[in-house]
Formats: structure tokens, C-alpha cells, sequence
């Protein structure tokens, strides 16, 4: 194999890499080539992170939706038009979803509450649980005992 269909075979993963069709066979092909025939101008092909790379890709529309939401909210506010009173909670429960996110990512990938699931999950719970009593006026007499409950779960998934 020459250096031309070495780097055909690099400019195909590359492709299919980006439009998250993963060609194993390819792949293998390439790394037997850059193994048998090593070149000074074919240097070994990175290992791909491919489930890296799609859930970056697929948590960058959510950033944006996110950005999207507190623009309309600021520029409706700016001309004196109210959608939600306590906007600045907002601050709080999307950090606080993002962490529940997390923690039930982290929780099916190792398939168990791992120390930082649940460190996610009770967090998340927190903050949402804050965002949402200020950004909903709850009454704060209906909402300690959440937190009792938050931790009480915390305490039963160490075991």
C-alpha cells in the first residue's frame, strides 16, 4: 500500500468520523497499513473517541437552546414584558438539569451509582429543587422537607 491510499484511507475516516458513520473495517486497514509499512510521512492515526465526540455534538444544541431561551427572556424583559418574574433562577435549575443529566449518564455508562453519580444526581436534585421553589415562588414550608428527602436518597445509594 503506498502513501496516496494511506492517506485516502485517513481522509475516509476522517469522513465518516464526522458524520458519526464509524467504518471499522477502514479503520483496521489503516492501522495494519501504518504497522507494515511505516513511512516517515504516514504517521500512526489518532485513536478515535467516538462516543466522546457524538455526546459533545449532541449537548451543543442544548447550550445554545439554553443561550436562545435567556435572550428572548432579557430582550422581552427590556421592553417591559414579564414571562417569568424570578428569571434569575434560571441560573439555578439549569445547572441543576445539566447535573441530573450527568449523573444518569455517568449511572448507565458505569451501570451502577458510582461516587460521582450520585454526587450528580443529589446536586442536580438540590439545585433544580432550589431553581424551581424560586422561579415558581413555591412555599418554602413545602420545600425543606424535600431536602430531607434529596439527602435521605443520597444516604441510600452509598449502599
Amino acid at each position: 500500500m503506498n502513501d496516496e491510499e494511506i492517506q485516502g484511507l485517513k481522509d475516509a475516516e476522517k469522513e465518516a468520523l464526522e458524520t458519526y458513520e464509524y467504518i471499522e473495517p477502514v479503520y483496521e486497514e489503516l492501522m495494519e497499513a501504518s504497522v507494515e509499512e511505516p513511512t516517515a510521512a504516514a504517521a500512526p492515526a489518532p485513536t478515535p473517541r467516538r462516543s466522546h465526540r457524538r455526546q459533545r455534538k449532541n449537548n451543543d444544541w442544548v447550550g445554545g437552546l439554553i443561550l436562545i431561551g435567556l435572550g428572548v427572556i432579557f430582550l422581552l424583559n427590556s421592553f417591559n414584558i414579564e414571562l417569568i418574574q424570578n428569571w434569575w433562577a434560571l441560573f439555578l435549575l439549569i445547572p441543576g438539569l445539566a447535573n441530573l443529566k450527568n449523573g444518569l449518564q455517568a449511572r448507565a455508562a458505569d451501570g451502577r451509582f458510582s461516587h460521582s453519580a450520585r454526587g450528580s444526581l443529589i446536586g442536580g436534585l438540590f439545585l433544580t429543587t432550589i431553581g424551581s421553589a424560586f422561579l415558581f415562588d413555591l412555599n418554602w414550608s413545602y420545600i425543606w422537607p424535600i431536602f430531607l428527602i434529596i439527602f435521605g436518597i443520597g444516604a441510600l445509594m452509598q449502599r
